[in-house]
């Protein structure tokens, strides 16, 4: 068992970092269950499934994690900020398309992206041109440009995360 452990320690690893985030706990009893936890999962499973386990694994679950927490910050702000905008007196919202030219190669990343935007409040794809590989968004915004610059910033770094999980 213990060769099984050390051949595997990259699993191991991942495995024992995921107990104590999900325990939330750092005591010395948290610790040595999550420990043999760990040993037990690991004695248990399928010398295939810890084979197909490797480090561009972890990181390319690193990356979807963080993608996912700032999906849900960016689309708490933009909820908090139409509500906010909206509901302000004198203050009004205007309608425009714009278009927005991706460089993603990859259809599910393509998807995603296309996905995040719509699922962002003041935001809906409305086209997806694949011949000028662009995307054609409907948007709510101030008056203001540099709201406008944000949203960029914002979609390029998406399409940024999105490339670094599928390609």
């Amino acid at each position: 068992m213990l060769d099984k452990l050390k051949k595997y320690s990259p699993v191991v690893l991942v495995l024992f970092v995921a107990w104590v985030v999900y325990t939330g706990q750092y005591s010395l009893p948290a610790l040595l269950a999550g420990i043999v936890v760990v040993g037990i999962t690991v004695s248990v499973l399928p010398v295939e499934a810890l084979r197909s386990f490797s480090l561009s694994l972890i990181i390319r679950a690193l990356f979807v994690f963080v993608f996912l927490m700032y999906v849900f910050l960016e689309v708490f702000q933009a909820s908090y900020k139409l509500a906010f905008f909206g509901l302000m007196p004198g203050v009004s919202l205007e309608s425009s398309i714009i278009g927005y030219d991706y460089k993603l190669k990859n259809k599910v990343a393509l998807f995603l992206l296309s996905t995040v935007i719509t699922l962002t409040p003041g935001t809906l794809v409305l086209e997806l041109n694949r011949k000028k590989k662009r995307l054609y968004i409907h948007y709510l915004e101030l008056a203001r440009r540099e709201i406008r610059e944000d949203t960029w910033e914002t979609i390029s770094l998406m399409e940024i995360w999105l490339s670094r999980i599928f390609e």
